[in-house]
C-alpha cells in the first residue's frame, strides 16, 4: 500500500478534536425546559444523535491521471453536504456507535470528458460497532478504532448518470474526540483511509481519503 500524500495521522486528529469547540454552529437541546444531564458522561447513558457541521468540516483525497507512462497526482478538496453520528456509552470503557453517515458534494473529474463528476457520494458505517473509550474527565473522552465503511457513488457525465459499485472500506482508522459545550455534546470525528479507493479504465484513480467532521447534538435523546 502506498504512503498517502494527504497523510493525516491520528495524533493530528486528536489535536483537531480538542480544538473543535469554537468551530461548531450554536445550537440548543430540543427540550430546553428539562434539566440537562450534569455531564457528558451522564448524557451518553442514553442514545445521542450528533449532527455534522458541513461548513466547519474538511475532506481531502488524491486524484491521479494516467498520462503516457506515468501517473500525475492532484489534490482534491472535498465539500461536505451533511452527516450525523449516533452513539451511546456502554459502561465506563466503551461506546456503541450505531451510525456514522457522511454525504459529500459532487467531486469534479476534469481529466474525464463530458463535465464528469462523482455524484451521490455517501459514506456509511457498515454495521454498528463498539469502540474503546478513554475518559479524561466527566466531560471529555477519546475513542479510537478501526471500522468498516461502505462508500456509494455514481459517475455523472454528458448529461447521464451511471451508479458505480459500492466500495467496501475495511479497517479504516477513526478517532472520535468528545466534549461538551453547555448542554450540548460535541464530537470531532477524524477518518483516514490510505490507498486506492477507485480507478477507471486505467485513466484516473482516487486515493487517500481523509475527513475531519465536527458535530454536536441536535436532539439529546433518540427514542
Amino acid at each position: 500500500m502506498r504512503t498517502p500524500s494527504l497523510a493525516i495521522t491520528i495524533s493530528s486528529v486528536l489535536g483537531f478534536g480538542l480544538g473543535f469547540g469554537a468551530c461548531a454552529t450554536a445550537g440548543a437541546p430540543d427540550t430546553p425546559d428539562a434539566a440537562p444531564p450534569p455531564s457528558l458522561h451522564a448524557q451518553l447513558a442514553r442514545p445521542v444523535r450528533l449532527v455534522v457541521d458541513p461548513t466547519a468540516s474538511t475532506g481531502d483525497l488524491t486524484a491521479r491521471e494516467h498520462a503516457g507512462t506515468s501517473w500525475t497526482p492532484a489534490h482534491v478538496a472535498l465539500a461536505i453536504d451533511a452527516g450525523e453520528l449516533r452513539l451511546e456509552r456502554r459502561g465506563e470503557t466503551a461506546l456503541s456507535l450505531r451510525a456514522l453517515e457522511v454525504d459529500v458534494a459532487p467531486i469534479a473529474l476534469p481529466m474525464l470528458p463530458g463535465d464528469a463528476h462523482l455524484t451521490g457520494v455517501a459514506l456509511r458505517l457498515a454495521a454498528p460497532a463498539t469502540l474503546g473509550v478513554t475518559w479524561q474527565d466527566a466531560d471529555h473522552a477519546v475513542a479510537l478504532a478501526t471500522l468498516d465503511f461502505e462508500l456509494a457513488w455514481s459517475l455523472t457525465a454528458s448529461g447521464g448518470t451511471v451508479p458505480l459499485g459500492t466500495q467496501h472500506l475495511a479497517a479504516v482508522p477513526i478517532a472520535i474526540t468528545l466534549g461538551r459545550e453547555g448542554a450540548a455534546a460535541t464530537a470531532a470525528v477524524a477518518l483516514v483511509q490510505p490507498g486506492e479507493l477507485w480507478s477507471w479504465a486505467d485513466l484516473v484513480a482516487l486515493d487517500d481519503l481523509a475527513l475531519e467532521l465536527p458535530a454536536r447534538t441536535a436532539s439529546p435523546v433518540i427514542e
